[in-house]
């Protein structure tokens, strides 16, 4: 490792059969030759390997413990334990490959044949772009379900013109084209300016004042509107 170090190129070091404590000795031995470019394989090594035995957080752990890029030296059969790593973070991808397993060999009855192969790459694109952004956010492609989805307080009864609005006069029903449903709480006691026909969502001007919001954030009905 001493020797590798030494030609400052980037190392890929398998962790396969390993414990911590010695891939910490790996990499400290190729640290103290002023080498940094180290990328980790999390490596089951076993032919064809068990998907219960990746155990694929390792990966999580050695990223943590090492501060080193990681990936997995994956030698499953099928495409989901390789898609998955790709979810958790790895930056690299050791796969078996083969144009036939049919052909006599070692690893060839459980490497991964081009339609597999492909199958595996277009999935970990797709969760290149699924993974996105580390905060919760509407989306741009479901700000056209806002509408849908969202609720409002519709009149169930016509309300009129300065008579309070109760509980049996109002339902909570999609699509959100009038006042939010979390503002029940606020209309209730509220008495509108003019007549709300059953069937209507209702709406802040069909009041005489609009709600206030508090510097708690807590909506409350001004006394003007009561």
């Amino acid at each position: 490792l001493r020797h590798t170090a030494r030609f400052g190129k980037p190392i890929l070091i398998s962790s396969g059969v390993s414990t911590l404590a010695q891939i910490d000795e790996a990499i400290r031995t190729i640290r103290s030759e002023g080498n940094e470019q180290i990328m980790l394989f999390h490596c089951v090594s076993q032919y064809p390997a068990d998907p219960k035995d990746i155990n694929l957080n390792t990966m999580v752990t050695l990223q943590r413990a090492f501060d080193v890029p990681v990936g997995l030296s994956d030698h499953t059969e099928g495409v989901a334990v390789a898609i998955a790593a790709a979810a958790l973070g790895a930056k690299l991808l050791e796969k078996h490959f083969t144009l036939d397993r049919a052909v006599p060999g070692p690893d060839n009855f459980f490497s991964m044949e081009p339609g597999p192969m492909k199958t595996i790459i277009d999935g970990i694109r797709d969760v290149e772009k699924a993974l996105g952004v580390p905060y919760k956010e509407i989306r741009e492609a479901e700000k056209p379900m806002v509408v849908n989805f969202h609720k409002s307080i519709f009149a169930t009864q016509d309300i009129e013109a300065g008579a309070p609005v109760t509980a049996d006069k109002i339902s909570i029903l999609r699509p959100f084209i009038g006042i939010p449903a979390k503002d029940l709480d606020v209309v209730l006691g509220m008495c509108p300016r003019r007549r709300v026909k059953k069937g209507q969502a209702l709406q802040w001007e069909d009041f005489k004042a609009p709600p206030h919001v508090s510097a708690e954030g807590k909506a409350t009905a001004m006394s003007e509107g009561k």
